[in-house]
């Protein structure tokens, strides 16, 4: 079993990694782990139901809305769909804010030619 693990593991990971989308959903739910709550963030991708990302966290707020969405952003994910919790809004307003200072850093950067 402990083997299989491993294998399936590994393909998982690739297939994680290898995908590529533009639109992705999030979503969160309380867990019990070790008689301790935490929240288990995941992420998928809407057309094949593809697991994007998986985190376990202590919160359930806009810092870890805002990590998990610019995670999505470097993956190449451009739309996120969620339930409407106000922490997604809120990251979501940070990772707008980022991306137009990133594209405003590239432009002052370029050689104007």
């Amino acid at each position: 079993v402990r083997q299989w693990l491993h294998r399936l593991a590994g393909r998982a990971e690739e297939l994680v990694l290898s995908e590529r989308t533009d639109t992705a959903i999030v979503d969160e739910t309380a867990v019990n782990v070790a008689g301790r709550n935490a929240w288990l963030w995941i992420i998928i991708e809407l057309e094949h139901k593809t697991i994007l990302a998986v985190m376990l966290a202590e919160a359930r707020n806009i810092f870890v809305a805002h990590s998990l969405f610019m995670d999505m952003h470097r993956r190449g994910v451009r739309h996120v769909i969620a339930d409407g919790a106000p922490w997604y809004r809120l990251a979501d307003v940070e990772r707008f804010i980022e991306a137009v200072k990133d594209r405003l850093m590239h432009r002052l950067l370029l050689p104007i030619a």
